[in-house]
């Protein structure tokens, strides 16, 4: 079996390196896989790699309603309008598992939230942990996506839970070892520019000029890098339609810091990383955090005064010694983050758009039909493509 690669590397948007090239082991790409995620355990268990386990966090910081705080993340007054937005949303939560949510899993996160009638302090806890879902603006996420994650691990509660496990080893190491896998002859820097098939095979194109034939193809790329590969025959109008129209935007941000207690976990209405954990604390005394937020015209990742910024918005006296990042909404091979459907789409980036077109199935985490945007998701899509592929 021929796999073509177009990075250097396998594992795609999971990647695990040196932070800032020479620290410590850090997840660049994919971070957590949750309690319920039955075959990344089982690879992992495949390949005998450990698995790491995360406590729940040691102290909190909230940042909402103008204010810091350490204890309620809103204010008193609106403990009652938390509680019945939390109510609210685990029901419709629901009602998108059921069917029944229709055309409300459109909105943006934003406008969402607002129909609720949630007060500012509230909307604005609420969406900090939209950042970990969405991956994209408020406004420009559909709230779809939440709501699936919720209804799928637990209820609101459930989406803190839910990030809990990571490989000790990496993402990067399962990768690596799949790779390596008896009968698999892996081309890296393999960039795919077309797809042509007919009744007997598929031919694809590269980048380089060359090109190879084969029976059947799977195709696990993300959804916003397909625009970029010509289909003959072209795809049907359903697919077509969907190519690109992954809304993920997300930043996800590795700083060494100092003045951060070990184990706090801090989110609320940032400036440009709106939820950060302290993954772990260094020897020397500094902490490890992961930041996430989203695409920002005011905030840049790569900029150390930005990331202070960021940091020093929930902790006003700490220090930011360095910071890491990988840039996935440019990068080529990407174009996007985690797997966020755009306002007003949220029927394009499902699994019922990428059936197999003839001698091609898709397989990407992004159209997953169970846990998209997760690792399980890819690892299910690819499994259920490669079913239709040897039954074939």
């Amino acid at each position: 079996m021929l796999v073509l690669e177009a990075r250097d590397r396998p594992g795609g948007r999971a990647w695990t390196r040196p932070f800032a090239g020479s620290g410590p082991m850090v997840e660049i790409g994919g971070s957590w896989f949750a309690p319920g995620h039955a075959e990344v355990r089982a690879e992992l268990a495949r390949y005998g790699l450990a698995t790491r386990t995360y406590g729940a966090p040691s102290s909190v910081r909230w940042r909402t309603g103008g204010e810091l705080r350490d204890g309620l993340p809103v204010p008193f007054a609106e403990l009652a309008a938390l509680d019945a937005a939390l109510v609210a949303i685990a029901a419709d939560a629901a009602e998108l598992a059921a069917g029944t949510f229709g055309a409300r899993g459109s909105l943006s996160c934003a406008d969402y939230l607002r129909r609720l009638g949630a007060p500012p302090a509230t909307r604005e806890f609420l969406s900090a942990w939209w950042v970990m879902i969405g991956g994209t603006d408020p406004k420009r996420g559909a709230v779809v996506d939440a709501l699936a994650a919720i209804a799928a691990h637990g209820g609101p509660t459930g989406l803190l839970t839910a990030l809990r496990y990571a490989p000790a080893e990496g993402w990067s190491t399962l990768a690596a070892r799949m790779a390596e896998t008896e009968g698999l002859e892996l081309r890296y820097g393999a960039e795919v520019r077309s797809v042509r098939q007919d009744d007997s095979g598929v031919d694809v194109g590269l980048a380089d000029g060359s090109s190879c034939r084969a029976a059947r193809m799977v195709l696990a790329v993300p959804v916003n890098t397909l625009p970029g590969v010509g289909f003959e025959p072209a795809l049907p109008g359903a697919t077509a339609e969907a190519l690109g129209s992954n809304a993920g935007r997300g930043r996800k941000v590795w700083l060494r810091a100092r003045g951060v207690p070990a184990g706090v976990l801090a989110a609320g209405a940032g400036e440009g990383l709106h939820w950060l954990y302290a993954d772990r604390a260094l020897d020397d005394g500094d902490v490890l955090l992961i930041g996430f937020g989203y695409e920002d015209p005011a905030f840049d990742p790569g900029a150390h005064a930005d990331v202070e910024r960021a940091l020093r918005a929930f902790f006003p006296d700490a220090q930011l010694v360095a910071s890491d990042h990988h840039d996935w909404i440019g990068d080529p091979y990407s174009r996007g983050t985690w797997a966020t459907a755009a306002v007003g789409h949220a029927d394009l980036l499902t699994a019922a758009r990428f059936p197999p077109h003839g001698r091609i199935a898709f397989a990407t985490s992004d159209v997953a039909a169970a846990e998209p945007g997760w690792i399980e998701g890819a690892l299910l899509a690819g499994a259920a493509a490669a079913r239709w592929a040897l039954a074939a």
